[in-house]
C-alpha cells in the first residue's frame, strides 16, 4: 500500500519453493491523505490458497516501510473471509510517499 501506488499482489512461497497461495490488496491502495492524518478506507488484504479459497486464521504483519506513519495493530489475523486489516493507518508527519507492507508469517 502506498500513497500513491504499490505492487498489488504477491505470491506466497513456502520453504520448498512451492506456492502456498496469494496475498492480494482488497481495499486501500493508492490513497492520498494529508500528513499526520488517518487513511480511509483502512487497507485490507485477502489471503487465499492456490485454488483461490479464503484462508482463515493466517497471521499478517503490517510494517511501515516509508513515511514514518503508524498502524493500529502491527499483527492481525485473517477473518473467516480471508481478510485482514491493520485496524487503522495514519500518515507520517512529513509530506511525501507513505508505504505500508502486509506480510504473511504463518499458514491457516
Amino acid at each position: 500500500f502506498t500513497s500513491p501506488g504499490f505492487e498489488e499482489a504477491v505470491a506466497l512461497i513456502n520453504h520448498d519453493g512451492e506456492p502456498l497461495g496469494n496475498l492480494e490488496i482488497v481495499e486501500g491502495n493508492g490513497l492520498v491523505a494529508p500528513t499526520n492524518s488517518p487513511v480511509s478506507p483502512v487497507p485490507t488484504v485477502r489471503v487465499t490458497d492456490t485454488n483461490g479459497n479464503s484462508l482463515t486464521g493466517v497471521e499478517v504483519v503490517w510494517t511501515i516501510i516509508n513515511g514514518n506513519g503508524s498502524v493500529g495493530s502491527t499483527t492481525t489475523t485473517t477473518s473467516s473471509n480471508g481478510t485482514a486489516t491493520p485496524n487503522s493507518w495514519r500518515m507520517g508527519a512529513v509530506e511525501g510517499v507513505n508505504q505500508l507492507e502486509a506480510r504473511v508469517t504463518s499458514g491457516g
